[in-house]
């Protein structure tokens, strides 16, 4: 692969930093007015870049209206129609995801089963405002864990199957040790992924369920009434979920802004006092000190003070700010992936809890293969490697050599 030139790399940091702006323009900022993008459109400006970094960033439909808004004149037209071609595209796949989401919430609510939405075109409406500013690619539910096989039945009942064929206790064995699944309805082409833990084991950062119920409020949007989390939480998943994915992409962080532009009386302290019970106080600083760089936001002096205070935030927002602005598409290994939320960890005993989570993550076949009880879970990780062991001895493999 060809390495990258400097004018490249400076046409790419160009349409970057118009991409942003546009980005940012349909919220208005601070006075609530539309803004003016700071990157003047020239001839000869990089627009199959744009285009390509609005895409990989999923923030096209943003990028859409800030143009639309602002010099839209001065965009060839070839570039003009293949943008509004995208546009469209992407409208089309979320009005079919709202179509569904109206026909199916309604048969889980006669079944006395709720859900929580968190993303999808259900958080495009309560904190965007519309369909069109937000690429949405799937729906994303969070159910009790209690009413998990309750929900799962149902969606199959709605044709919405799972890719691996699992027999039921491998199931419930699965339910255990993992926090989601992929659905898709293959007469439509639609796709569930269905949520009964926000993140992974190994994340220090752990929301309980039921806490989130406790104080989620009933919206109406479009005629759909449904239950969304309180603002202060609706944020903290925004940050974990960001955590989650290693800040890749743009739209994680429009995602975040929005939801300051939508929520501008945030109790600050109440959050503040769930982060540290939930140990995510640097999840939190993290999402907004990559926020603030990236975009005109409003924070408390004292929440700025500790993100600037702490150095490992400052250091790995600087990163990964850097990375953005470059404009370059890099998507790092597994391993980068999943190491990443480790580093937000403020101790070392927590770090290496996490990190034995990662490296021997039990699931259903350590459950299948000894049955212990709750108290006793902790001593699946040394079962889980006498059980590899055994699989695997270490003659065998020496002598494969």
């Amino acid at each position: 692969m060809a390495q990258p030139t400097h004018q490249s790399l400076g046409d790419r940091s160009l349409a970057f930093a118009l991409l942003r702006d546009c980005c940012q323009t349909p919220w208005g900022g601070k006075t609530g007015q539309l803004t003016t993008p700071s990157i003047p459109i020239k001839p000869g400006f990089p627009w199959a870049i744009l285009i390509e970094l609005a895409q990989w960033h999923g923030v096209l439909p943003l990028a859409y209206h800030g143009l639309k808004q602002h010099d839209w004149p001065k965009i060839p037209p070839t570039i003009q129609q293949q943008l509004t071609a995208l546009f469209h595209q992407q409208l089309q796949r979320n009005a079919q995801l709202l179509l569904t989401v109206k026909q199916l919430l309604p048969a889980l609510a006669a079944e006395g089963l709720p859900i929580l939405p968190i993303k999808g075109v259900l958080f495009a409406l309560s904190v965007y405002g519309n369909l069109t500013q937000r690429r949405v690619r799937d729906l994303d539910l969070l159910v009790d864990p209690e009413k998990l096989p309750a929900v799962y039945g149902a969606l199959q009942r709605q044709g919405y199957q799972e890719r691996d064929r699992l027999s039921p206790e491998q199931q419930a064995r699965r339910w255990a040790t993992h926090y989601e699944m992929l659905l898709e309805n293959p007469a439509t082409g639609m796709q569930i992924d269905l949520h009964w833990r926000l993140v992974p084991a190994y994340f220090d950062c752990q929301i309980p369920v039921a806490h989130l119920w406790q104080r989620a409020k009933w919206e109406t949007h479009q005629g759909i009434t449904f239950c969304q989390c309180a603002p202060e939480d609706l944020l903290l998943i925004l940050c974990l979920n960001g955590a989650k994915d290693g800040w890749l992409e743009l739209q994680r962080v429009c995602d975040l802004v929005a939801c300051l532009q939508r929520y501008p009386d945030l109790a600050w302290g109440q959050l503040w006092q769930r982060c540290h019970e939930y140990r995510g106080e640097r999840v939190l600083l993290m999402g907004l000190a990559i926020a603030r760089a990236l975009f005109t936001i409003e924070l408390p002096p004292w929440l700025i003070a500790a993100m600037e205070g702490d150095r490992t935030v400052a250091h790995l927002s600087g990163q990964i700010c850097q990375q953005l602005e470059s404009g370059l598409c890099l998507t790092p290994s597994v391993i980068e992936q999943d190491l990443f939320p480790l580093q937000l960890q403020k101790d070392w005993a927590s770090r290496g809890r996490s990190l034995l989570t990662l490296l021997l993550p039990i699931n259903e076949r350590d459950l299948a293969w000894i049955a212990l009880p709750p108290w006793l879970y902790w001593l699946y990780y040394p079962l889980r490697m006498l059980r590899l062991l055994v699989k695997y001895p270490l003659w065998r493999i020496k002598g494969g050599e």
